[in-house]
């Protein structure tokens, strides 16, 4: 399926707005995907890291379509998660193959698995370990649907405001 910019704006019109962060807006499309639109610098950079990414893991929700410059990306539907127990023996049932397993086992394997996203794909950890970034697919497996915040998207955009404000904070604190 091959989506022009006008095709996409029309849809977005008749889709229904699920999420909104700090740099992108996300609508469910008529078609069953999602279109994930980017209104700044930050949500570019967020489109480019996912649809980089996409396809590198099982884990991560693909990237379906995506515009010329990153303004938008499209991927699967995914139902949102409550917490994160089931994602957590998801994880280690993949990596143990086994359902039997103890808490601080499970606890373990996905922080090894947080571990790996970070080293291998330049993800933050606190950004997906939260049940906000995780999604069920059609075909019932958990992914991250939010993964676009990585390393270089929160220096270049994130840092700097959280180090002003730290800087705020020492000047008035003394």
């Amino acid at each position: 399926m091959s989506y022009n910019l006008d095709n996409i704006k029309q849809e977005i019109k008749e889709g229904l707005l699920i999420g909104k962060g700090s740099s992108r807006k996300v609508y469910l499309l008529k078609s069953g995907l999602v279109c994930k639109v980017a209104f700044n610098k930050k949500g570019f950079d967020q489109n480019r890291t996912e649809y980089t990414l996409s396809g590198e893991n099982e884990y991560l929700n693909p990237v379906i379509e995506i515009s010329p410059c990153y303004a938008y990306i499209i991927c699967e539907y995914c139902e949102k998660v409550k917490g994160l127990n089931a994602i957590k023996n998801y994880i280690a049932f993949n990596v143990a193959g086994e359902t039997n397993l103890k808490k601080v086992e499970i606890e373990r394997y996905f922080s090894d698995f947080l571990q790996d996203m970070e080293t291998n794909y330049n993800l933050l950890q606190g950004n997906i370990k939260v049940a906000r970034s995780w999604g069920l697919n059609k075909k019932g497996n958990y992914v991250i649907i939010d993964y676009g915040l990585n390393f270089n998207v929160w220096e270049n955009y994130y840092s700097m405001r959280a180090r002003r404000k730290l800087q705020i904070y020492k000047n008035v604190n003394g």
